[in-house]
């Protein structure tokens, strides 16, 4: 049922008994009779669609009242406003204002903090609206058709490739709105500029239009509600093209409005657009608090049996506050209410009109362009001063001026094409440098070809930004440094904080620079460090060793320590096996001679493992015949081979490197600031004036720092890396401080006598800077890090600065103290082996003559060291007993007692006084068996000595070679060792048969 009465309107569609109703006030003006045509027609449009919440016993009941006459006195205001809200609050779950002004957003602000939603519809009061102001409402209508042609001046501007943009506009609802799409537009577009004038009540529009032709935009966008005639009266100061939105007209052209302005037009016009509009916000506004409250009913009560109840018993203020949060985050496409993303397009169509003179001075409006979703298209125009306007056929890159900086090393400078000034650039891009004619004061532009680091980085910023670049070189050359007494930058920072520049595409980053100007996230950290000139090592034990320097000692113990291993493990696998070396008393029968060791012993188990370890035979007699241990010794061989390759690998590179010692150790040493340390005249150090560098000594906190600076540093400033470097080839400086590929590109152009020493001692980012607050600056940030993470920028450090260090020549010539250390080893080894003689003879003379003393250990050392079973200790005396006479060339009688034979020359004396050396006699020899002495004897012989037959041997094999040739000499000795084997078989076989025993009868 529908109620209407004096100032009182109820619409209730639905009423249920006993049900939780949600009132809505709607508050009119009073004296604007528009506003009750607009709500009848809303509440036609609303009641088309059923007031009762779906699913619920709650009903949404619409009120009208209108906003009362307020006083003037603030404490009158304040009351009277607290009155009002206070009738309205106690029944009202939610307020819609007809109006926006200044007493509904005190109201709105009182309800906002009684929890109550408010929703602002239109704007008509002039007044210095904010969006604070604004946010005061829950929510308020969206311009739809600001927004459209907002997004239809954009189009415009790009076309025209403008960058410098001006706004004149109301101060009202519409004004903002319009101010806070173009500083969104300002940002996504990276306009250079837009400023903003608002026009109010108070507005001296004299001084307003005096800013706006001292700003000098590009294009001056006027909008207003109504407009005011004093801007058309102006508008002929302005020398930029002017565009007009079709709101400031309303059929108010004066004839002072000058021709050549711009106008925007819907080309489906609607009469009366504004009143339907204003119904449209207020039947949308409606809509959207019934969807909010059935929402609101719907979860708050979805899992209760007993809805009725639920509902009467919910809590005002829970309720509030769910409908605030619906209406504040609802948008539907096509609605008031949408809330459009970036690329969501207009759906209207604009015709785009130029004013223009006829011959008779009649002014008439020409279309020169229309905007549709598809695209934009746009003719020749004229502005006011005739000045002819053509558009490009595509939209124009923005062109950004970059300072630069001639560093060698990031950039290399030539010159055009034949060196003419209009040539142009085969490699790199063009770059600009000014300089004086003469002593005139007259500048001239010379064209030079710009090529690498810095130049790849801004074509890299240029294609992710869509910018042309205009490259010129700094007037002064510096990078960059704040003078406290003028309170001003010099170098690159005086190009972007006066604006002269827009980017730069390298500059470090330090605290003072980032506080004048914006920088990218940093593209690349460098470390400083300094440049000095290579001098020789002035000592001889440097590199002494380095053939130990491929492996450190924990690796050089660990190969020692396995191979030691292996060495024992092999000898002690044959020494076991079945299959490996065995003495046995059958295989001296075999032999050439009856002393020869045929097993695989300790000795020989450890040249052959250390002579695989080396990848050298070193002439082991013996090797491993057990198929265990050539398993193990096939897996160690693969080992060795392995190291050894490394190794040879690594000493080639350790080897190669130029020997190098530092005249200072950094910049803490105490020559940089006492001259007397490093005649005649001090270490004098260089840094480039302007330069991070010089800021990092100059503004250091460290005392010795700041000496540094003062005593040394501060006299010693360079205008730039080439300067500096020339002053360091000629000896006017010791060293050069800088970053450190700028400092190793260097070393590597001047045939490798310079070097860096050490490490960096501070590291610093680099990145492109722009002016403070650029719209550029947020884009930039997120093409560095896009090319960061892609390796861009890492493929262009690796293209321009090799890391690879100076090679004055492939190869080096090698002295005499480059291998002093192994020298020095060698001698060590063979000293080594000088005394391991000394005591192998010494251990052999106690285990062959006190062997006894040590009772069962020694016996069984003996059989260790000598590599004999037990069966054949007897082997032992004659084998050593012989090598000590044949060592020493002189009688060596062990048994000093009963000398019953001795060695004489290396012969055995017999008892017959024979001597081998003169003839053998078959009556045979004694020898005595007496352990305490070592020496063993037999009753009775076979009459050939062992040794004689050595003798014998080498006299025929001798007289053989002179007489025969080779082939007969072969045969020969073929047959004469298998007769001198049968007949020392013999004499062994007889000397057993005969009686060989001991003295104390033990039977050999």
């Amino acid at each position: 049922m529908s109620v209407i009465s004096a100032g009182l309107i109820m619409l209730l569609l639905t009423t249920v008994t006993e049900s939780r109703v949600f009132n809505v006030a709607i508050i009119l003006n009073i004296s604007d009779i528009k506003q009750n045509n607009i709500l009848s027609e809303a509440t036609k449009v609303i009641n088309q669609t059923q007031n009762e919440i779906a699913g619920s016993s709650s009903t949404i009941r619409f009120t009208e009242q209108h906003l009362p006459t307020f006083p003037s006195t603030p404490k009158n205001v304040l009351e009277s406003h607290l009155n009002f809200t206070s009738n309205i609050t106690a029944t009202t779950d939610l307020v819609i204002f007809m109006e926006i002004s200044i007493n509904s957003l005190i109201l709105a602000d009182i309800l906002k903090d009684l929890y109550i939603p408010t929703i602002g519809i239109q704007h008509r009061e002039i007044g210095v609206l904010s969006s604070e102001s604004l946010n005061l409402f829950t929510r308020v209508p969206t311009q739809s058709l600001i927004r459209d042609t907002a997004f239809v001046i954009k189009d415009i501007i790009n076309k025209m490739g403008w960058r410098r943009i001006g706004l004149l506009t109301t101060a009202d609802q519409e004004g903002l709105q319009l101010a806070t799409i173009f500083q969104s537009f300002s940002l996504d577009e990276n306009w250079e500029t837009l400023e903003i004038a608002w026009i109010s009540f108070d507005t001296n529009l004299n001084r307003l239009f005096q800013d706006i032709v001292d700003f000098k935009p590009d294009l001056l966008v006027i909008h207003g509600q109504g407009g005011k005639v004093e801007i058309f009266d102006a508008a002929k100061f302005f020398t930029c093209p002017l565009l007009m939105t079709s709101s400031v007209f309303d059929g108010i052209l004066t004839e002072n409005t000058p021709s050549g302005v711009l106008k925007l037009s819907l080309r489906k016009v609607i009469p009366d657009a504004d009143h339907h509009f204003n119904v449209q916000m207020l039947s949308e506004s409606m809509a959207l608090v019934q969807n909010a409250f059935s929402d609101t009913v719907q979860k708050l009560c979805e899992n209760d049996i007993d809805r009725t109840n639920c509902e009467n018993a919910l809590n005002k203020r829970l309720v509030r506050e769910q409908v605030s949060s619906y209406i504040s985050n609802y948008s539907k496409a096509g609605s008031v209410f949408f809330i459009p993303g970036p690329k969501d397009l207009p759906a209207q169509v604009f015709d785009i009109w130029n004013l223009r003179t006829d011959l008779r001075g009649h002014k008439y409006w020409l279309e020169i362009g229309m905007w549709t979703p598809a695209g934009i298209a746009l003719d020749s125009f004229v502005i006011q001063n005739e000045k002819k306007f053509t558009p490009s056929l595509h939209n124009p890159r923005p062109t950004l001026r970059v300072p630069v900086v001639g560093v060698p090393t990031w950039m290399e400078v030539g010159e055009p094409y034949n060196n003419k000034p209009e040539g142009e650039c085969l490699s790199g891009k063009p770059c600009y440098s000014y300089e004086k004619i003469g002593n005139s004061n007259e500048v001239t532009r010379i064209k030079h070809c710009c090529v690498g680091a810095v130049i790849d980085l801004i074509i890299l910023l240029e294609n992710d930004l869509e910018f042309k670049s205009y490259i010129y070189f700094a007037p002064d050359k510096k990078w960059g440094i704040y003078n406290e007494t003028s309170k001003n930058w010099n170098g690159l920072m005086e190009q972007l904080t006066t604006g002269k520049g827009d980017v730069t595409a390298l500059l470090g980053i330090d605290k003072a620079r980032y506080q004048s100007v914006g920088f990218t996230q940093p593209y690349m950290n460098l470390g400083m460090n300094i440049l000095v000139r290579k001098t020789d090592i002035p000592y001889f034990w440097a590199m002494n060793w380095k053939f130990l320097e491929p492996f450190k000692i924990e690796l050089w113990l660990t190969i020692t320590c396995v191979s030691n291993i292996f060495l024992l493990v092999i000898w002690g696998l044959d020494r076991l096996s079945p299959h490996g070396h065995r003495r046995r008393i059958s295989l001296l029968q075999e032999e050439d001679s009856p002393t020869k060791d045929n097993g695989f012993s300790l000795l020989d188990s450890m040249s052959y493992v250390w002579g695989v370890a080396f990848s050298k035979d070193i002439g082991a007699e013996n090797t491993p015949r057990s198929p265990s241990a050539r398993f193990v010794s096939i897996f160690f061989g693969f080992m060795a081979l392995i190291l050894v390759n490394t190794y040879c690998a690594n000493l080639t590179a350790v080897l190669m490197q130029d020997k190098f010692s530092s005249p200072i150790n950094g910049i803490r040493d105490k020559k940089l600031v006492d001259p007397l340390l490093y005649p005649p005249d001090g270490f004098q150090l260089g840094v480039v004036r302007g330069s991070l560098e010089e800021w990092y000594f100059k503004n250091h906190k460290d005392t010795q720092i700041q000496l540094l600076y003062n005593v040394n540093i501060k006299i010693n400033l360079v205008d730039d890396y080439e300067g500096g470097f020339r002053q360091l080839q000629d000896r006017k400086l010791d060293g050069l401080v800088g970053d450190e590929i700028s400092l190793q590109a260097q070393a590597n152009l001047a045939n490798c006598d310079y070097n860096l020493i050490g490490t960096k001692f501070y590291e610093f980012g680099v990145g492109f800077a722009f002016k403070k607050d650029s719209p550029w600056l947020h884009k930039a940030t997120l093409s560095v890090l896009k090319n960061q993470e892609n390796g861009t920028i890492e493929h262009i450090k690796k293209l321009r600065f090799p890391s690879k260090p100076c090679e004055k020549l492939s190869f080096r010539r090698f002295n005499i103290d480059d291998f002093s250390g192994l020298f020095i080893t060698v001698l060590l080894v063979i000293m080594f082996g000088i005394l391991a003689l000394v005591a192998e003879l010494f251990i052999i003379f106690i285990l062959i003559k006190y062997w006894e003393f040590l009772g069962c250990f020694g016996r069984k050392l003996r059989y260790f060291i000598f590599g004999v079973k037990e069966s054949d200790r007897h082997l032992i005396d004659i084998q050593w007993i012989s090598a000590f006479g044949r060592s020493f060339g002189k009688s060596w009688d062990v048994n000093i007692k009963t000398p019953q034979a001795s060695l004489n020359n290396g012969h055995i004396m017999y008892q017959n006084g024979f001597s081998a050396k003169n003839g053998i006699k078959n009556d045979g020899f004694f020898i005595s068996d007496d352990f305490s002495n070592g020496l063993f004897s037999a009753t009775r012989a076979s009459g050939r000595s062992l040794t004689s037959l050595h003798s014998f041997e080498m006299r025929e094999e001798t007289t053989q070679r002179s007489s025969h040739s080779s082939s007969q000499y072969n045969r020969h000795k073929k047959n004469k060792n298998k007769s001198v084997r049968i007949a020392e078989a013999n004499d062994i076989r007889q000397a057993n048969t005969d009686g060989m025993v001991y003295s104390n009868g033990t039977e050999l």
